[in-house]
C-alpha cells in the first residue's frame, strides 16, 4: 500500500543544510517524520482489527506499508476510513529467476586478459559511444549502479572500482559485504565501469546493489 507523498519532499527546496551529509540527514529526517504521521492513523486501525506487528512492514523512504495476508475485508475498511491519504493499493509481486547451475571455465589465460582489456569491442561502436567519447563525455566522476543478483567486487574487471562506501545495498539479507547469488550481477556490472569495452571509459566509481533473493535485471 503506497501513501499520498507530502509535496513539500517533491523536491530539494527545503534542504536549507549546505553540506552533503548535512542535506542528506536533513532529508531522511523529513521523510521519516513524513512517514511516521502519514502511516500512524493507518497503523492505529490495524491494531484495532488485531493485526500483529510481525504482519506489518513499514517503509519510510517510499511512505509505503505492506500488511500480510490482508484480508478484502480489512482493505476495504482502509479505503473506507483513509482513502483519501492512500495512492494505491495492490498485492505485493515476486519474481523469480529459474534455478540454473553457473559453469566456471578460465577460457583465456591471465596474460591474454590483461592484453584483451586495451581493445575495444564491437558492442561499443555499435551503440556510438565512441562518438560520445569525442564530445568529451566520458563519465569522469559518474557512480554507476547495477540492481541485480549482487556482484562479486573480488572480479579482475571490478575490483578496482568499487565504490566501497555507501555502494552496496541488500534489502534481502541485509548483508554488509556484497556477494552475487548466481553471477548474473557480476558478468553485467562491467558494462557501465571504466574498461575500453564499455560504455564510459573513464568512470571512476561504481555502485551496487542487491535485490531480493532469487531476482536480477540486466
Amino acid at each position: 500500500m503506497a501513501l499520498k507523498q507530502d509535496g513539500a519532499l517533491s523536491s530539494e527546496s527545503g534542504l536549507t543544510s549546505k553540506s552533503r551529509g548535512a542535506r542528506i540527514s536533513q532529508l531522511v529526517a523529513s521523510l521519516k517524520t513524513s512517514a511516521t504521521n502519514a502511516q500512524r492513523p493507518l497503523l492505529e486501525l490495524l491494531g484495532e482489527k488485531t493485526m500483529t506487528p510481525a504482519a506489518i512492514r513499514t517503509f519510510w523512504i517510499s511512505n509505503q506499508m505492506l500488511i500480510v495476508n490482508a484480508s478484502i475485508e480489512l482493505v476495504r475498511a482502509l479505503e473506507l476510513e483513509h482513502g483519501s491519504s492512500i495512492a494505491e493499493i495492490h498485492e505485493e509481486q515476486i519474481l523469480t529467476m529459474n534455478n540454473f547451475n553457473v559453469e566456471r571455465t578460465d577460457l583465456i589465460s591471465g596474460v591474454d586478459a590483461e592484453a584483451d582489456a586495451n581493445v575495444q569491442t564491437w558492442s561499443v561502436g555499435k551503440i556510438g559511444a565512441n562518438a560520445v567519447w569525442k564530445m568529451g563525455v566520458t563519465g569522469v566522476n559518474v557512480t554507476v549502479a547495477t540492481i541485480d543478483t549482487g556482484v562479486r567486487v573480488s572480479h579482475e574487471a571490478l575490483r578496482d572500482n568499487y565504490r566501497g562506501d555507501h555502494g552496496w545495498f541488500d534489502p534481502e539479507s541485509q548483508s554488509g559485504v556484497p556477494y552475487d547469488l548466481s553471477g548474473h550481477g557480476t558478468h553485467a556490472a562491467p558494462y557501465g565501469l571504466k574498461l575500453p569495452s564499455v560504455v564510459q571509459p573513464s568512470s571512476p566509481l561504481a555502485g551496487y546493489c542487491s535485490p531480493l533473493k532469487g531476482t536480477g535485471t540486466a
